[in-house]
């Protein structure tokens, strides 16, 4: 006889604590074991990634138990902390191109918010975020970083043969997360939210799985150190 859907749920949600628990105590192996100072940039981008893919994880299984919407967020961003996860470990020169992404990221977000609040208070003066731009332009230019803009989830996709996965993924997730002419008016959404919480499950699932163990191999045959330009 096939067990009730609660008694299933429950499997699903214990087994992926326990997918969690052993992916939170790697990260801490990892950080704990690396001794070498002059690749600890690399544990750090490792442990960053596998952080963010926790975390989102967290939040996938929570959704299930509230909403398609939060999901959708989940599921989105764990897409994109996948490619991010994929491509950095491919070289050396990878990793590091994230790593100075970083920066210029930063330079963007917080360029955004002053043209942000330039157009939505013209009187209001910025002081704050005058005062990080500048850090991190010098910070910039101080560490030699000479590319003037960072790569795009969707560039790096490309470069890994999964912009087909991005696209899609990114559209459900717009039409999920955003208020639309369907979400604000359709009268069948509860039941039309039942119907995409198992998809998008096993989606974020599988992004969380696949990169999670893409690290585990690449650290049980390299260790935690990046892989050499001659290899």
């Amino acid at each position: 006889m096939d067990q009730p859907l609660g008694a299933r749920r429950a499997q699903i949600f214990e087994a992926d604590e326990r997918a969690l628990n052993e992916a939170r105590d790697f990260h801490d192996w990892m950080l704990q074991q690396h001794e070498d100072p002059g690749t600890i940039w690399f544990v750090n981008v490792l442990t960053a990634l596998l952080r963010g893919l926790i975390v989102e994880y967290e939040q996938l299984n929570l959704g299930y138990k509230q909403s398609a919407r939060l999901m959708a967020w989940a599921c989105r961003n764990l897409m994109e902390i996948s490619i991010y996860t994929e491509y950095a470990l491919n070289s050396e020169e990878n990793a590091h191109e994230l790593i100075e992404d970083m920066f210029m990221d930063t330079l963007d977000v917080f360029t955004s918010f002053k043209n942000w609040f330039s157009a939505l208070e013209p009187s209001m003066p910025t002081p704050e975020l005058d005062a990080v731009l500048q850090s991190f332009q010098e910070t910039k230019k101080e560490v030699g970083i000479n590319r003037r803009k960072y790569r795009t989830t969707r560039e790096l996709a490309s470069i890994l043969g999964r912009e087909p996965d991005y696209l899609h993924a990114n559209k459900i997730a717009s039409k999920l997360i955003h208020p639309t002419a369907w979400s604000l008016l359709s009268l069948d959404l509860d039941e039309e939210d039942a119907v995409m919480r198992p998809y998008l499950y096993q989606a974020g699932s599988k992004y969380f799985a696949e990169s999670y163990l893409r690290m585990r191999k690449y650290v049980a045959k390299h260790g935690t150190k990046p892989i050499a330009k001659e290899e």
